[in-house]
């Protein structure tokens, strides 16, 4: 897997716990995460990966868009989408 070095350990250590307590579901969702995460930082490389998150902790942490977005009920209007 292509994850960021400071996402390895915490990934290795829900995969330990996952088998560990042997829930199929549990380890498939370990699995689905990692992969998600690992074909991000493949595709935006290891520093657009992390800038991805830098951006969407400050969003969440201040609760302000990022320039250029638009709400999901513009885009919803915008793509024919609305009622």
């Amino acid at each position: 897997m292509a994850l960021v070095p400071e996402e390895r350990a915490e990934f290795e250590r829900q995969w330990c716990r996952a088998v560990e307590i042997g829930d199929p579901v549990e380890v498939s969702r370990v699995l689905d995460s990692g992969r998600r995460r690992a074909v991000l930082a493949s595709q935006l490389g290891y520093d657009g990966y992390r800038r991805m998150l830098e951006r969407a902790e400050r969003t969440l942490r201040t609760g302000e868009s990022i320039a250029g977005a638009v709400s999901w009920d513009d885009l919803k209007v915008e793509l024919g989408l609305s009622g």
